[in-house]
């Protein structure tokens, strides 16, 4: 069998010689336009401010989802547009932890994913009680998950989110590396200062000069006056 295999070999190799050659004659199609690339070479030039960009507009998604309303997001940002700044600062160090990766572009999607869904969370809540959506709630998903028929879901209703959820990390499977060069030391050294020197000395200048509360009398009144990024943070770092 094997001495046949090595004859099938040698004929068969000067048809893939010829092969090979002809391959190599036609004209390589690239998968992108050159086009293409100018646009992502721009965009990886100038993430940073496309990031913040990102983020104000994830802001206003995320407001709109929870309060119900168009309007009131815009409200919101209008009279507390300082704050509003502030949330969207949270989401730009969220955001800064894709330069850890090649996967770029997955890695900005999931985060992006994440507090939309965050935000449709504390929507459907509100839409059902007057308390928003802490990280106190997490605690009881076991207890949610046990319980039927319940006022926050029904079976059709987490069978869909389920779905959505799973149809969302199949898309992320499939997606392009960040080819550039990347900065080993550089990179994780300045998100690591955004996000543990920054983001507190930000927070603490924004609470001494009231733009911020660092205590909700009302948690509903200050996720309404303060946004659920920076409500649903302080729910996270402070539980005492």
């Amino acid at each position: 069998m094997k001495k046949l295999f090595n004859i099938l070999k040698e004929k068969l190799a000067p048809l893939s010689g010829k092969l090979q050659s002809l391959k190599s004659i036609l004209p390589q199609k690239k998968p992108h336009s050159e086009k293409y690339y100018k646009r992502i070479a721009f965009l990886n030039k100038y993430s940073l401010i496309f990031h913040f960009l990102l983020a104000c507009l994830l802001i206003l998604a995320v407001e709109t989802i929870s309060r119900r309303d168009f309007v009131s997001a815009i409200t919101f940002i209008s009279n507390h547009t300082l704050a509003f700044l502030y949330n969207a600062l949270i989401i730009f160090a969220s955001l800064s932890l894709v330069y850890l990766t090649k996967y770029r572009t997955q890695m900005r999607i999931l985060i992006s994913g994440l507090w939309i869904f965050l935000g449709t969370v504390n929507g459907l809540i509100l839409s059902n009680r007057v308390t928003p959506f802490s990280y106190t709630d997490l605690k009881c998903l076991p207890d949610l998950f046990a319980m039927q028929n319940t006022n926050y879901f029904t079976a059709e209703e987490a069978t869909m989110v389920v779905a959505v959820v799973v149809a969302f990390f199949v898309i992320l499977a499939k997606g392009p590396r960040y080819q550039g060069k990347r900065h080993t030391v550089l990179g994780p050294v300045s998100i690591a200062a955004l996000i543990l020197i920054g983001l507190p000395i930000t927070t603490q200048a924004a609470q001494s000069s009231n733009i911020l509360a660092s205590y909700f009398a009302n948690i509903a009144q200050g996720y309404s006056d303060y946004g659920f990024v920076y409500g649903f943070s302080t729910s996270v770092v402070g539980r005492g």
